[in-house]
């Protein structure tokens, strides 16, 4: 009798264990609820739950609550159709995609309660809840970044249109000295294309190799905040062919690291041949005026002299340095 009533005993036992077991998993899994639940509730960036097959806001923070304008009750007696301003068919197509992914990044606009619009970042990912998948979005605010970064692609369309008016040549690098910028003279004077540039081109490629340690130093120069005149280089085109160079350059400083150089080029062609030609005219004058027998001067506006030929010795008896 005893032993058979043996088994009947561990079972219960068993089942004992089974129970408690049960408990301390929900007990588990209500204190990890909790948490969830006051860490949702008290997170200062606005958070929604949304059912992705009916657009339904099933949550909604204090924080997403001031946020849009409703309160948290209204909120979850709407759709995210209400505030996405894509098209219905368009917010149902976002929501599918997130669906599959663990975390997605999208940017929309939502309007709040008050009719304004607002750029936002919105954070998804998927959560389970009562044998459910429903998404988690946390939204930011980036309304005040966009407008910034419009300012700025709107200043930098401004600086390019004006730089490719000039008739120098105006130039951006990276830190490694890679172009990230050439006007349309730049294209023009060197004969890259756009494809050359994007694929890497460096600004030491622009001038001879016998130049370019000198310009690496004169950069080295630049980034350690030193002030200098404009360098002269020997440019080198794209077909081989050579031109005098005036490059006037600084450094890029972004959050106090060096960022790259900017910079304008001239082509001092003209201005040298001028010079040549200037040099040449006088050597012509002096070997005329040397070689009359007439005592030539030039005098400032103070009468000082400025000039007097050789002849001068043989007329008056002083030396032209006297």
């Amino acid at each position: 009798m005893d032993k058979k009533k043996q088994p009947a005993k561990r079972e219960a036992v068993g089942s004992g264990a089974g129970i408690s077991g049960s408990k301390r998993a929900e007990e588990v899994l209500r204190d990890r609820e909790k948490q969830f639940r006051n860490l949702f509730e008290n997170h200062s960036a606005a958070m929604l739950v949304i059912d992705p097959e009916t657009g339904n806001i099933v949550d909604a923070n204090k924080a997403a609550a001031q946020f849009y304008g409703w309160s948290a009750e209204k909120l979850k007696q709407m759709q995210i159709q209400q505030i996405n301003t894509l098209s219905p068919e368009a917010v149902k197509a976002e929501m599918e995609k997130a669906k599959f992914m663990k975390r997605n990044h999208f940017e929309f606009r939502h309007q709040k309660a008050d009719g304004s619009i607002r750029d936002v970042d919105v954070f998804s990912s998927k959560i389970e809840m009562n044998g459910k998948t429903f998404l988690h979005s946390i939204i930011q605010d980036i309304t005040e970044r966009k407008k910034a970064e419009e300012a700025l692609r709107g200043s930098e369309e401004r600086f390019r249109n004006m730089a490719n008016l000039l008739p120098q040549i105006v130039f951006e690098t990276d830190e490694t000295g890679n172009f990230t910028f050439v006007n349309r003279q730049a294209f023009e004077i060197f004969g890259y294309s756009e494809a050359d540039v994007a694929a890497g081109m460096n600004v030491l490629e622009t001038i001879i190799p016998q130049d370019r340690d000198r310009a690496v130093e004169n950069i080295s120069r630049r980034i350690k905040g030193e002030e200098f005149p404009s360098q002269e280089y020997t440019a080198v085109r794209k077909d081989g062919s050579k031109f005098p160079s005036a490059i006037y350059a600084s450094a890029i400083i972004f959050n106090s690291k060096y960022a790259g150089m900017r910079g304008m080029m001239i082509d001092l062609t003209e201005r040298k041949q001028a010079e040549d030609a200037v040099r040449e005219s006088e050597r012509r004058f002096k070997n005329i005026i040397e070689h009359i027998t007439d005592v030539f001067f030039m005098l400032d506006s103070n009468r000082e002299m400025l000039y007097i030929s050789p002849q001068a010795e043989q007329v008056l008896g002083y030396t032209a340095e006297e």
